[in-house]
């Protein structure tokens, strides 16, 4: 049974390989650090058509990555937005955490927030700064250069 599932993985990995060849935003995607292969492929069919965001803002509101905030009187206090992609928040926080252990400047901003803020509001911020500089690399039809 063990070996049945190895061969079907195989032939997937060769199927996600071939996808990445042809689809030219996967491509740029994969000069960000943090974004591997299924990553790519992943936030490009979640985005679609990238000219439907006007600005990263916009697109980070989309997946979900924008603070939120519950205000009532004057009170007031953040929380996270349920109304979003759960699979593009998903992907950016795994990209996120990848590009976070490598040196970049991901991993810079990622420290400088965790400092005042906290671990998770850290990772949130960096997966944030990702998929604003994903935006520009589809929009822009250009690799990602720091």
């Amino acid at each position: 049974m063990l070996e049945l599932l190895n061969i079907q993985i195989r032939g997937i990995d060769r199927k996600i390989r071939l996808l990445n060849i042809s689809r030219k935003n996967s491509v740029l995607l994969q000069s960000i650090p943090g974004i591997g292969k299924f990553g790519s492929l992943l936030i490009e069919a979640e985005i679609g058509d990238i000219r439907r965001f006007c600005d990263p803002k916009s697109l980070v509101s989309y997946a979900g990555l924008c603070p939120g905030i519950y205000q009532s009187g004057d009170k007031s206090k953040t929380v996270a937005s349920k109304a979003c992609n759960k699979y593009l928040k998903w992907i950016m926080y795994e990209c996120s955490g990848r590009a976070i252990m490598m040196q970049t400047k991901y991993m810079k901003h990622y420290y400088k927030v965790k400092a005042r803020k906290g671990k998770q509001i850290a990772r949130r911020s960096a997966a944030r700064k990702m998929l604003t500089d994903i935006w520009y690399v589809m929009k822009n039809e250009t690799p990602y250069n720091s």
